[in-house]
């Protein structure tokens, strides 16, 4: 999936990572939801005004318009939250982990 997204001029997704995913790569991204954690996505790079609905009646002229840039800064932005996320994730589940074991050691 990646690699098809990374052949894109555009994307224009209902889902989440594929935003992320592309935003990453550089590539410019039009959301079709507004979810908080597309809102807040979206906020966080003040690309606020490519989120929108499928059902937008002027969708058609925010594909054709000039579209933004992902900056390097974003690009290095979204990284390193990804990775905080992953290491929090790994931790969390590490210690959840080592408490089952120690649970099951003592009984």
């Amino acid at each position: 999936m990646t690699e098809e997204i990374a052949q894109c001029d555009v994307i224009v997704s209902q889902k989440f990572h594929g935003c992320v995913v592309a935003m990453m790569m550089g590539i410019p991204c039009i959301a079709l939801s507004g979810s908080d954690k597309f809102v807040s996505f979206f906020e966080f790079f003040k690309k606020e005004l490519f989120l929108t609905t499928a059902n937008d009646p002027k969708l058609a002229r925010r594909l054709i318009s000039p579209m933004y840039e992902v900056s390097t800064d974003d690009i290095t932005r979204i990284r390193a939250h990804a990775r905080e996320g992953l290491v929090y994730a790994r931790d969390a589940n590490m210690e959840e982990r080592k408490a089952e074991i120690s649970e099951q050691h003592e009984g």
